[in-house]
C-alpha cells in the first residue's frame, strides 16, 4: 500500500468511533482483571498502578470515541489533532465532555499514570518529578486521595462515556 493510501486508511480508522470504543473496552477489561489482584484494600500498589494506567488509557480512548462520534476529526490525512496530550481533563474539555469536580479529580490522578508514572521510570522533564504536598495543586495530591470511591467514579465515567457515545452514533 503506498503512503497516501496508508494515510487515508489511518485517518479513516482514527476518525471512526468503533476502533476507539473497542480498544477502550479492552483496557477496561484489563483494569478489572488487574484490580482483582491488588489484594485487600488495594494494597498491592504495583498492580494498582498498572491498573490506573490502563483505566486512564481506556478513558482517553473513550474521550476520543466520543469526539469522533460527534463528527470530530482526529486525523486529517496528514497528522493527528492534539487534544491535550495525555492530560485527561484537558482532553475532556477539548472534546466537550463535561465532568463533575469529583470526576475531574479522578481524571487528574489517572493522567499521571497515562502520561508518565505508569509507562516510564522517569518523566520527560524534572518538574514532573516534584512531590507535591497533599494540599497543593500539583497532580501528586490525587495519589493521596485514591480510594474505593475513586474506583467507583472510574466505572461511572465508563458508563457515562458509553451512553454519550451511543447518543452520538447512528446505531
Amino acid at each position: 500500500m503506498d503512503r497516501i493510501l496508508q494515510l487515508l486508511h489511518l485517518a479513516e480508522t482514527a476518525n471512526a468511533p468503533l476502533p476507539w470504543l473497542i480498544f477502550a473496552r479492552r483496557l477496561v477489561s484489563a483494569t478489572v482483571i488487574l484490580a482483582k489482584h491488588t489484594g485487600p484494600a488495594r494494597t498491592n500498589t504495583d498492580v494498582r498502578n498498572v491498573a490506573s494506567m490502563c483505566m486512564g488509557m481506556a478513558l482517553e480512548c473513550y474521550l476520543k470515541a466520543y469526539y469522533v462520534s460527534r463528527g470530530g476529526i482526529l486525523h486529517d490525512g496528514k497528522r493527528f489533532k492534539t487534544l491535550g496530550g495525555h492530560r485527561l481533563v484537558d482532553i475532556a474539555k477539548a472534546v466537550g465532555f463535561a465532568v463533575t469536580p469529583e470526576q475531574e479529580r479522578v481524571l487528574h490522578y489517572l493522567s499521571m499514570w497515562v502520561h508518565t508514572k505508569g509507562r516510564y521510570p522517569v518523566p520527560l522533564n524534572p518538574e514532573a518529578m516534584a512531590v507535591h504536598p497533599a494540599d497543593s495543586k500539583g497532580p501528586d495530591q490525587f495519589f493521596l486521595h485514591w480510594d474505593e470511591r475513586s474506583e467507583d467514579v472510574c466505572m461511572e465515567l465508563v458508563k457515562l462515556a458509553e451512553a454519550r457515545i451511543a447518543e452520538g452514533r447512528a446505531v
